[in-house]
């Protein structure tokens, strides 16, 4: 059975007329015309590799929207909606009805619902039975039905059926499938539905008709908002269709405007000029490659708006900033040996760009490491205090909270005083879960001093065992039997980055080196998970120690034959640091450390993202220190050229 899309809105005039239409996706030599254009999915469903999809889609337009359909070459003016009117969007499932028509004229087409819509109200009808008006276009005009029923069985159709031509004699009825199939022979069925007591109009179209909703012209930029996306606003069209069953919603735009809404976006409005050049190089060659691809990644867009391609928030992420540097660099693209060149890019290289072996297990001749000054966000980054607090408590607060005392520990280590109450949480970030709350006035011991994570440099876990057991057999085929008592980084790439790690002595076997960053995934205080922010990373066994014993004896922890104790001056013995999960062990050359009564695990790590190509933080600190766009591209693309297409 076809399923159908529904159009609901406000009251609105039907208008008449047609215009060419492109097709479902343009060719190249088509998207190239007039500057071209670019096909951006705001919501789809392609299967495994990106699933994004709404039940309904509500789109309007400060200076409204003309709806067109478009079947067989032929591009249809079906419905106005004034300033702000809202049209929804949704997969309707079709139900049996019947058509009495055409009329003359809607306002007699009228006539005809008000009449039968009295029986609905005296119970003659079933109250899901309300009639309808329907406007099928026909041979360049419209021309009006009225549609009544609401039936899923062919019982209750024949029945409505009988009360219909009871209700009006001088009226003949037929099955809505009949009349579709005699006026559309050839072609996908069209028509609008008009519901007027609710003040609502419904636009049915066959799924695989196109449906374009465009805003009409205006003083200033014509734009339609899109409810689902946070009520943002983009230029261009909407076109709305089935795809695989499920409604997709694509902004067709043309690509230099497309670029106004990505700039911004992925490297920040505020960055310097130079650095946005840079970045809308990059964008435009990036999207440019994805529009020249044989096969759509989408199917019948050539991007998504997330970064799953590149950021895109449509017109309010534009500002004049954005828009000189994409104006300035217009038709400017990266190349290498005449080709465009894969301008992958990201947030922070964590000082060092990676190589292609590092990411994807090959090498690519213009993505090969490079020193990036990337420091920018670690230098403005607030200070956080590892503490241990009483009851054995150790974990994260910001720095902001407590007050240092003069006096000192035994150790050496400052004492400090929180200020008012205070979440202790596991890593140094708002953003992780709070391990326990302070009162204010509480006395803890401060035993180091990091900054809040941050795209430079940053700390994932800790981790159990079992928790990344469970990561790496959900995410490899090669599990891991048991727990994980050790992890170690095996191999490094030229940059650094982890392109081995090893779980109790074995290879976790994945398919490309960068698939480290996923495998392994960090809740956070909201409860989602987040992956590691790059392979850039070593490894803390915090549950691995060595303890010299009696005799000169060595024992390694963990080790489950072994118990661990605390024997204090007087000579009791107990758990070390009671029931906490670490506690604490001074090292022969004086460093203190944390460590646990079992296999844990922290990641510290640097960088954000895949690392090849451009970084986005080593960028603004190069257009900072008076570098060209040109610079830094050719910084970040050795070998590859810049030119105008």
């Amino acid at each position: 059975m076809r399923k159908r899309i529904a159009f609901v809105m406000a009251l609105v005039s039907l208008l008449v007329g047609t215009a060419a239409w492109p097709g479902a996706l343009p060719p190249a030599s088509v998207a190239e015309a007039a500057g071209g254009t670019i096909r951006v999915a705001l919501f789809i469903d392609i299967g495994e590799l990106y699933r994004d999809t709404r039940p309904a889609y509500t789109l309007s337009s400060p200076s409204g929207l003309t709806v067109y359909g478009a079947a067989g070459g032929s591009r249809v003016a079906y419905l106005s909606a004034g300033s702000g009117q809202a049209v929804k969007v949704a997969v309707d499932t079709p139900v049996l009805r019947w058509s009495t028509g055409p009329f003359a004229s809607l306002d007699e087409a009228r006539a005809m619902q008000s009449r039968i819509r009295a029986a609905v109200q005296n119970g003659a009808l079933a109250a899901g039975a309300a009639p309808r008006v329907a406007a099928l276009p026909e041979n360049g005009s419209v021309r009006y039905y009225v549609w009544t029923g609401n039936d899923t069985t062919p019982e209750a159709h024949q029945k409505t059926g009988v009360v219909l031509e009871q209700l009006v004699p001088e009226r003949s009825f037929e099955p809505v499938d009949v009349l579709l199939k005699r006026v559309f022979p050839n072609g996908s069925p069209r028509y609008v539905l008009i519901d007027w007591p609710g003040g609502a109009v419904a636009l049915w179209t066959a799924a695989n008709e196109v449906v374009r909703l465009v805003p009409k012209p205006s003083g200033g930029v014509p734009v339609t908002a899109v409810a689902e996306k946070r009520g943002r606003t983009y230029r261009g069209e909407m076109e709305v269709r089935v795809v695989d069953g499920k409604l997709a919603l694509i902004n067709e735009l043309p690509l230099e405007q497309y670029l106004y809404g990505v700039v911004g976006v992925e490297i920040g409005g505020s960055s310097p000029p130079e650095a946005l050049k840079a970045q809308a190089v990059i964008a435009r060659t990036y999207a440019l490659r994805a529009r020249s691809a044989n096969k759509p990644k989408y199917k019948v867009a050539h991007l998504s708006d997330s970064t799953f391609d590149q950021a895109y928030q449509g017109y309010k992420a534009e500002n004049d900033a954005v828009r000189r540097a994409v104006d300035a660099t217009s038709g400017m693209v990266l190349t290498y040996n005449g080709q465009l060149a894969e301008t992958l890019y990201y947030s922070n290289a964590g000082g060092m760009t990676a190589d292609g072996s590092e990411v994807w297990g090959n090498p690519v001749p213009y993505l090969k490491p490079v020193a990036s000054p990337d420091t920018l966000p670690h230098d403005s980054a607030p200070v956080w205090y590892r503490v241990a607090a009483p009851g054995g408590i150790v974990g994260y607060v910001h720095s902001g909270y407590v007050k240092t005392l003069q006096e000192r520990h035994p150790l050496g280590l400052s004492y400090g005083v929180t200020t008012t109450s205070l979440n202790v949480r596991i890593g140094p970030s708002a953003q992780l879960p709070v391990r326990t709350v302070l009162p204010g006035g509480t006395r803890v011991v401060l035993l180091e001093t990091v900054k809040e994570n941050n795209p430079y440099r940053w700390i994932a876990g800790p981790f159990t065992g079992e928790a990344l057991a469970e990561m790496i057999n959900n995410g490899t085929s090669l599990p891991v039997v048991g727990r994980v008592e050790h992890l170690e980084v095996a191999k490094r790439g030229p940059s650094g980055r982890v392109i081995e790690l090893r779980a109790n002595g074995l290879p976790i076997a994945v398919k490309y080196p960068d698939q480290y960053r996923s495998l392994f995934r960090e809740t956070t205080s909201s409860g989602s998970t987040v992956p590691l922010r790059s392979t850039k990373f070593d490894v803390e066994e915090m549950g691995r120690f060595a303890v010299l014993a009696a005799g000169g004896k060595t024992a390694e922890f963990p080790d489950r034959s072994v118990s661990l104790a605390a024997v204090s001056a007087s000579g009791g013995v107990s758990q070390p640091n009671g029931a906490s999960d670490v506690f604490f062990a001074l090292g022969a050359s004086g460093r203190l450390r944390v460590v646990a009564k079992d296999a844990v695990f922290r990641f510290h790590g640097a960088g954000y993202g895949h690392g090849l190509g451009l970084s986005q933080y080593g960028a603004i600190s190069m257009a900072k220190n008076g570098k060209s766009y040109n610079d830094i591209l050719q910084h970040y693309y050795p070998g590859t050229t810049i030119e105008k297409r």
